[in-house]
């Protein structure tokens, strides 16, 4: 049975896999250039002031809408668990749909308008995907997909059109191959290429113009999900990370990649990183998940390290933040458990480590995780 978060972010992607498509400005592309860095810089607000800055020089050309509709699109993205923003980002989807319109009711084959209503129209249907709206999120994904294909025609050689038929490509293969309960989902959907789908992500990374962090961010992110290529995820997010240090997505997925390589010293120092700059409130940290995975990760790589008088606090916070967080057992709760009774049995503390490995027991059997919770209750 497939976790219902892996799930939905399988389908987020299926569904809305031309999101990320950007098209050279040529109007205010250095602006651009420069809003886009603060975006990932988790700068939102100088972020939207430059695009407001785009929106009054170039009041009829997309970017500027389409650009400041992305703040708030990563507003979301990186605290997913609140509700909070979306009103506002549907507002400004509604707004880069009105201006590329007025484009389109003048010249149908506009490439660029084309391209930045599918872009909006496909971060529209991936907010519904995250918000379980699975019919208007097909539905979004199919109205972007039309509208990237008929740009495509018009400019083929474009990298950033590359970068999202290379998503495509390899999702569209990929995820029904191997959940096949998603085949009904791709029957509104054209064919694609899983193998073709990484070179082209490979040649929007060498090649666009504005889409070549994102590029890079959705390359490393298949290669630590789904390919399970924690090496070639390791330098995507530490490349990633070096740019933009304090953009906790790819911190915390460069500290993913380290634990997929049992990197335990490395993985340490990000995810203590994170802890810290969680605990201190910093802009992109104020997520409880984001926290809850930095202690948990924190306390399993200490546990690795044979640190575990260390790694007993973590543990604890991290079994706290999954109570908080999730009404309903799941995977990632059951391990925090049954970490922390490894790590409270170590230090001698049986009674409470077989409280935790009972706790387990009460759970859902994830992986067979029963079994483990048994034999470590064996031994201490």
């Amino acid at each position: 049975m497939i976790n219902k978060k892996y799930l939905l972010l399988l389908s987020t992607f299926l569904v809305v896999s031309f999101a990320s498509i950007n098209l050279q400005s040529q109007t205010g592309e250095p602006l651009i250039l420069e809003g886009i860095d603060r975006i990932y810089k988790i700068e939102f607000d100088s972020a939207e002031a430059i695009f407001d800055k785009v929106i009054s020089d170039y009041p009829f050309d997309p970017e500027g809408y389409f650009f400041k509709a992305m703040v708030q699109w990563w507003r979301i993205y990186i605290n997913r668990g609140t509700e909070d923003n979306d009103k506002e980002f549907f507002l400004r989807v509604d707004k880069v749909i009105e201006v590329t319109n007025n484009i389109l009711e003048k010249d149908p084959n506009d490439a660029k308008a084309l391209f930045y209503k599918g872009g909006a129209i496909g971060y529209r249907g991936l907010l519904r995907s995250i918000r379980s709206s699975w019919l208007n999120a097909a539905s979004d994904g199919r109205e972007a997909l039309n509208l990237i294909e008929d740009a495509s025609k018009i400019n083929p050689e474009n990298p950033d059109i590359i970068f999202g038929m290379g998503i495509y490509n390899y999702f569209a293969e990929f995820v029904p191959e191997k959940y096949p309960m998603l085949k009904p989902l791709m029957i509104i959907f054209p064919k694609g290429d899983r193998v073709k789908g990484l070179l082209q992500i490979n040649q929007a990374i060498q090649n666009s113009h504005y889409a070549r962090i994102e590029a890079e961010n959705i390359l490393g992110y298949i290669n630590l999900r789904y390919e399970k290529n924690f090496n070639a995820a390791e330098i995507q997010f530490r490349n990633l990370h070096n740019k933009f240090p304090n953009n906790p997505i790819f911190e915390g997925d460069l500290g993913r990649a380290l634990i997929g390589q049992s990197k335990w010293a490395d993985a340490l120092v990000v995810w203590k990183s994170v802890v810290g700059k969680s605990d201190s409130g910093l802009a992109g940290y104020k997520n409880l998940e984001l926290k809850r995975d930095a202690n948990y990760y924190t306390a399993l790589t200490l546990l690795k390290l044979n640190r575990t008088t260390e790694a007993e606090s973590f543990s604890v916070q991290a079994i706290e933040l999954s109570e908080e967080i999730d009404d309903d057992d799941n995977a990632f709760k059951s391990y925090a458990y049954l970490h922390a009774g490894e790590i409270f049995g170590r230090n001698g503390k049986t009674g409470k480590a077989r409280e935790y490995f009972d706790k387990v027991l009460t759970m859902e059997n994830f992986n067979n995780i029963h079994e483990e919770a048994n034999r470590l209750k064996l031994q201490f």
